[in-house]
């Protein structure tokens, strides 16, 4: 159970605590798009700009939420993609 008062005001990372490219999680976010809403994506990779780092791998650390409310992962980065994407797939469609 979400203990409010200790969460009041933070700011938390949500993942599964693994490490994943962040090539991956695009490859996800198209193999998705495609496979469940037959949306025709695809990753466009570019540099970073001008004075920011290059980031290739990338890991969500959960250690903060979980030792705040107890919050444990229950769903794999390709679960939370997925879950992600519909909700705003369905909040796009009722505009």
């Amino acid at each position: 159970m979400l203990d409010r008062k200790s969460a009041s005001g933070e700011t938390f990372n949500l993942g599964d605590g693994k490490t994943v490219s962040v090539n991956k999680i695009a490859e996800i976010v198209t193999e998705i798009l495609r496979d469940e809403y037959q949306i025709k994506a695809e990753a466009v990779h570019v540099p970073p700009k001008e004075g920011e780092p290059y980031v290739e791998d990338v890991r969500f650390s959960v250690d903060k939420i979980e030792t705040k409310t107890g919050f444990k992962t229950q769903w794999s980065i390709r679960e939370g993609i997925k879950q992600t994407t519909k909700y705003y797939l369905k909040a796009k469609s009722c505009r």
